[in-house]
């Protein structure tokens, strides 16, 4: 199970810490998270070690954790990961011109580095993560999501991560990525609950123990190789640590767990007897028509979520294509509505 740290955990919005005067950099983490990470780098951080960040995107938790790293008068290296390849859907938010696959690292730099120059930048895939630099006190992960992803880091890092390191993760609560929670939970005691930031997806957790790479991609972490007894134990002693928000926000990932093992039944089962909140059930309504709702179809028909089109099948083809006659012939229908009604009242008027 996730152990509580010994000397009790603090969750917190870091409200009180305020945000630095940094540039605003596109992203998605909560203002919370971003005070949290200034006040990491600037107050938690003792300087024992190396500050690393998988998984930046354009900067905005890297700008934050070198805003911390400055006030403190540090000049070390912030050390930064990313695969830094543009996405075609990035452009629905974000249009920066570039093509697919065209390198953003400029536009992350251009970003970071006049906070905090001592950048050491490196692209490359998750699964070909390196570090050879010597022990890091604290680590931040946005990227690694899925058990491969995590793994490899995991692999990457734990030789350097000793006891009293920080590892941070972005996603730890959001219960779509469950495997992080999952993984990080079967470490056991060697991990203690550090820090929860309300109000998002952020938890930090110490390391007690030195972890093994071999240890970190054994078996046991694999989600998928529990049984459903497993799984509803594990879940039982991942949660119990967690406070309130954080266990509500993370619970249902043990319904998609369940559903993931083939327990379709006994996941709808175990949605009914949530006691689903406004917060939960407008992330439930954000996440249909994603591609979760075709994966988990079963839950969003319990929650009375109507499943997205999926354009591959015939039936959805041909209602996309109503719709979209419909859509089509609105606005002509209206308009020849508004020439008729012009053309009769030019005519009244004569």
């Amino acid at each position: 199970m996730l152990a509580r740290s010994p000397d009790g955990f603090l969750e917190s919005d870091f409200a009180d810490e305020g945000l630095p005067d940094v540039p605003d950099v596109p992203g998605m983490i909560s203002f919370p998270t971003q005070a949290y990470y200034a006040w990491l780098t600037r107050s938690f951080a003792a300087g024992q070690g190396a500050v690393v960040e998988v998984g930046t995107f354009l900067g905005r938790s890297t700008v934050h954790l070198a805003a911390g790293m400055a006030a403190a008068g540090r000049k070390d290296p912030l050390y930064c990961y990313d695969g830094f390849r543009w996405q075609p859907h990035y452009a629905s938010t974000l249009d920066l011109g570039l093509a697919d696959g065209e390198s953003f690292q400029p536009h992350f730099e251009a970003n970071v580095r006049p906070v905090h120059p001592h950048l050491v930048v490196t692209a490359c895939d998750l699964l070909d993560l390196h570090w050879q630099r010597g022990p890091i006190e604290l680590l931040v992960l946005d990227a690694p999501k899925q058990l491969p992803e995590i793994s490899a880091t995991l692999a990457t890092f734990s030789p350097v991560l000793r006891p009293g390191s920080l590892v941070v993760m972005e996603d730890f609560l959001y219960f779509p990525a469950y495997t992080l929670a999952w993984v990080i939970g079967r470490l056991g005691d060697r991990v203690s609950l550090q820090h929860v930031v309300r109000e998002s997806h952020t938890v930090g957790v110490r390391i007690e123990a030195p972890l093994e790479a071999e240890r970190a991609q054994g078996v046991d972490f694999q989600p998928l190789r529990a049984t459903p007894a497993e799984a509803e134990a594990g879940w039982d002693a991942l949660l119990d640590p967690l406070p309130d928000d954080a266990r509500t926000r993370l619970g249902p990932g043990r319904i998609l767990h369940l559903y993931d093992l083939g327990e379709e039944d006994l996941a709808r089962a175990r949605l009914r007897e949530r006691a689903i909140g406004d917060a939960e059930q407008l992330e439930w309504e954000r996440l249909a028509g994603t591609h979760l709702q075709h994966r988990y179809p079963g839950l969003f028909a319990e929650l009375g979520l109507r499943r997205a089109l999926d354009p591959r099948r015939a039936d959805d083809r041909a209602r996309i294509w109503r719709q979209l006659r419909r859509t089509i012939r609105a606005p002509y229908l209206a308009a020849r509505r508004g020439a008729r009604r012009a053309l009769d009242a030019l005519g009244a008027s004569r």
